[in-house]
């Protein structure tokens, strides 16, 4: 009867052994995604008159491999609300997410919230194959004379330090980079 018991043991810490210690190293060896996100915008126009509307257009993709996800982040500064922004076309999977003036925002690393300072929209692809490159077009009216800013910036998951786009120039309210185009409207 010892010999069974002593032998059970035997056989459980072995087994804990493997389980602990062989299969994670072997499992952490293998090679990690690395994705990076990128868009070009398209912006035909450098100044309107008030109550005139311009397109906003936003090319987006991956390099390296395919992401779970691509997340496209715009944010208007200048305005007040969604009254003057429409989508007129989107390629994306899901369905994007209008964060009004106070609204509470995810900002999806660490998993924390954060009050939106102005209207942003924020738009997904679940999940983005790295042929997959969508197009999201924006109709807009700036509802104000002077300056009316447009930031935008990309991330991709899983979340690296290589999943933000852009990686230098402007920094908006989240202390991230972020393209800024600025049309003037007179």
């Amino acid at each position: 009867m010892n010999r069974i018991i002593l032998a059970s043991i035997g056989i459980m810490a072995v087994y804990f052994l493997v389980m602990g210690v062989v299969f994670p190293d072997a499992l952490s060896q293998t090679e990690k995604r690395i994705t990076s996100p990128f868009f070009i915008t398209s912006q035909e126009i450098e100044s309107i008159s008030k109550g005139e509307s311009f397109d906003f257009i936003i090319d987006a993709g991956i390099t390296g491999s395919d992401s779970d996800m691509l997340i496209l982040i715009i944010g208007f500064p200048d305005a007040k609300s969604f009254d003057g922004i429409k989508i007129k076309s989107s390629e994306f999977t899901q369905s994007p997410k209008f964060f009004e003036i106070g609204d509470e925002v995810k900002t999806y690393y660490p998993s924390d919230f954060k009050i939106a300072e102005y209207p942003l929209l924020h738009i997904f692809n679940m999940p983005n194959l790295i042929d997959k490159k969508p197009i999201l077009q924006l109709e807009i009216t700036p509802e104000s004379l002077g300056e009316f800013r447009i930031f935008t910036k990309a991330k991709s998951a899983p979340f690296t330090d290589d999943s933000n786009f852009p990686k230098g120039g402007f920094v908006d309210e989240d202390n991230e980079f972020v393209e800024k185009k600025v049309i003037l409207v007179d």
